[in-house]
């Protein structure tokens, strides 16, 4: 890769991450009103920004560096496990429901539900701790995710280490300044190049290299070699 291209990759990543942090502090004073505001966005999010943020949400780095390697070495049928119909399936079964509850009973997180629900505010501490557990691993996969993008996409000029750390204030910046409304906007235009310059491409690769031939456990050999 040219130094050209390098430098105007490095200055397009700057440039959409003076945009996500300049978009997250800006809503900073509407947002830290109130937990209803920061966390649900006072219930006013479109059902489609909030279909996209959620799908980008599961479809992150697990996606775009997990799956393929499983799906390479297992077979088609691990996409099951990716959890994206998993999650598609309880907006479907539950999420309006809780929707009408937390704008009921005022639930800000699945916490405020739990609790209530089993009237116990020691299960409500549970279910806590172990959100936390979780997603902190979660969040810091995608910040190994960008240090890695980056290291490779810029043939290594931008090292690991600044990297993850820029990813990381740019990250919290947008998160803690703009809370779920700006999260969820936002979320709209990575799920579209997704959708754009991911999926169809990927639909294209696939018919165009397996016809007739089902995407065996480890099968693409043939593949492989029509490719090149």
């Amino acid at each position: 890769m040219s130094t050209t291209s390098i430098v105007l990759i490095i200055v397009g990543m700057l440039i959409y991450s003076g945009f996500v942090i300049f978009h997250g502090t800006r809503s900073f004073k509407s947002t830290s009103d109130s937990a209803e505001k920061f966390f649900t966005a006072d219930r006013g999010i479109n059902p489609f920004i909030l279909m996209c943020t959620t799908a980008i949400s599961v479809f992150s780095a697990l996606a775009f560096y997990g799956v393929p390697a499983a799906l390479y070495r297992y077979g088609i049928g691990y996409y099951s496990n990716t959890g994206g119909m998993v999650a598609g399936l309880m907006f479907v079964v539950m999420g309006y429901r809780l929707w009408l509850l937390g704008r009921e009973y005022g639930f800000t997180t699945p916490v405020d539900f739990l609790r209530n629900r089993f009237y116990s505010d020691s299960f409500g501490l549970i279910v806590s701790l172990v959100l936390m557990l979780f997603i902190v691993p979660y969040v810091a996969m995608q910040l190994v995710t960008i240090g890695d993008a980056v290291v490779v996409t810029t043939e290594g000029v931008v090292p690991y280490f600044i990297a993850v750390a820029v990813g990381t204030i740019v990250v919290s910046l947008h998160i803690i300044g703009g809370g779920m409304g700006v999260s969820s906007v936002d979320g709209y235009f990575p799920h579209y190049l997704r959708l754009r310059h991911l999926n169809c491409p990927d639909c294209v690769f696939h018919y165009s290299l397996f016809p007739r031939r089902r995407l065996r456990a480890g099968g693409t050999d043939d593949a492989g070699k029509r490719y090149v």
